[in-house]
This record gives C-alpha cells, sequence and structure tokens, in this order.
C-alpha cells in the first residue's frame, strides 16, 4: 500500500503506534476493499484528509478484511469511521452521519473545531 498520500493505511502491528500513542487526533476509516460505499467514500475522506494537513489532526484506515482488531473498536458493519481524539483515544467517538465529505467535516468542526475549507 503506498503511504505517501493525505490517507494512511494502518494495519494491526501499526494501529497502536499510528493511532493510541500518535500525539495528534486521528480519524480511522475501517473497511473492506470490496464494499461499494467504501468505493465511493474513499475518494471524498481523501478530500478531507487533503483539507486538513495544517491541523492536528491524521486520517488513517484500516482493512477490517486482512487484519485483525486488536486494538480499539470493533465495527459491527463497514465502512465505520471512528474520531480518536488526544486525551481520548480509549474512548473513540464513533460517527454515525451520513457518509458525506460535507456531514463528516461538520462533525469534525463540532468535535474538535476545526474547519475545512472543502
Amino acid at each position: 500500500e503506498d503511504n505517501n498520500g493525505p490517507v494512511i493505511e494502518i494495519n494491526a502491528n501499526t494501529f497502536v503506534d499510528e493511532v493510541i500513542n500518535n500525539k495528534k487526533d486521528v480519524f480511522v476509516l475501517y473497511y473492506e476493499d470490496w464494499d461499494r460505499i467504501y468505493q465511493g467514500l474513499l475518494p471524498e475522506y481523501e478530500e478531507l484528509a487533503k483539507a486538513s494537513t495544517k491541523n492536528n489532526l491524521e486520517f488513517k484506515k484500516f482493512n477490517v478484511a486482512t487484519n485483525d482488531i486488536v486494538e480499539g473498536p470493533d465495527p459491527q458493519n463497514t465502512p465505520s469511521i471512528y474520531l480518536f481524539a488526544d486525551g481520548l483515544k480509549k474512548e473513540p467517538i464513533h460517527y454515525k452521519g451520513k457518509l458525506h465529505k460535507s456531514n463528516i467535516a461538520d462533525f469534525i468542526y463540532n468535535e474538535l473545531e476545526i474547519r475545512l475549507e472543502l
């Protein structure tokens, strides 16, 4: 997986370092490659990540089909998005809104007071 883009692919081995021990706020998209909803969401998720590069917020993705979940939530459905806010890493916030970039950006603003220019 190419990790040079705005969204970093994480796995069971890197999850703790990339999310739990990370001093930044981290958004994690739990997904399965074959999922059409995920495939439609990914370009918008990447746009959000590009818009957040100047903020204390990172965007990651975690393939539940190829990784065991060793830490963090075990989503019942994919795609699922969780916010691991700094200081609250053990209690991530499950995003339950529409899987659209403007709705996700509103959620980020409401939770972190970070406004993303889309």
